[in-house]
């Protein structure tokens, strides 16, 4: 149970840092950029919910309902994967080929994510959860770790190298440097 608690602590801080966003929905479309970060925060906001959930039918060893609520966490992490990058290229205003690359790498390893998700109910590939609520994470779930760390880190790295010269407004250096630093700690944790 106390697992969970984390979990409500962060999405009581997602809902103060972002109420504006996501839930006035005419100042988060003037921009597609902020189109973008609102489904983003959404699909956190499934993925905590998701976190939360786990704790407790964890601690009452609801061992189906964890397996469900296991494989709902893994698709919500799918979307903020391909959520974030397509953020980070739209915020950025990146137009290039390598940019939108980064998008599609997004968008597939999000959908390589969902089905391996749905195939892993009929043939365990991802995780399994036994009897006594206990989850075991599979080679296959290392393999897509590795890929969504091996994305933050190319969004984080081409975020810097895409950075505006020292000429450059302050503020546009600051996003560059944020975005990166984002997907650099999402990439450590």
């Amino acid at each position: 149970m106390y697992y969970s608690a984390i979990g409500v602590l962060a999405v009581l801080i997602l809902f103060i840092v972002n109420y504006d966003i996501l839930f006035q929905r005419q100042l988060s479309f003037g921009k597609p950029a902020w189109h973008v970060y609102r489904r983003f925060l959404f699909a956190v906001l499934a993925y905590f919910v998701a976190d939360i959930l786990w704790g407790i039918l964890e601690s009452r060893k609801l061992a189906n309902l964890l397996f469900a609520d296991t494989t709902l966490y893994f698709v919500a992490m799918a979307a903020g994967v391909s959520f974030w990058a397509e953020f980070a290229i739209a915020y950025l205003d990146e137009k290039s080929s390598f940019g939108q690359a980064l998008v599609l790498a997004g968008r597939i390893i999000a959908g390589l994510i969902a089905l391996l998700a749905v195939a892993n109910i009929f043939t365990p590939v991802l995780f399994t959860v036994d009897a006594d609520s206990v989850y075991r994470a599979l080679p296959v779930r290392y393999v897509i770790l590795a890929a969504q760390i091996l994305l933050l880190v190319t969004i984080s790295f081409h975020a810097l190298s895409s950075m505006p010269k020292k000429g450059s407004a302050p503020e546009k250096r600051l996003r560059y440097q944020i975005l990166a630093s984002f997907g650099n700690i999402m990439a450590i944790l």
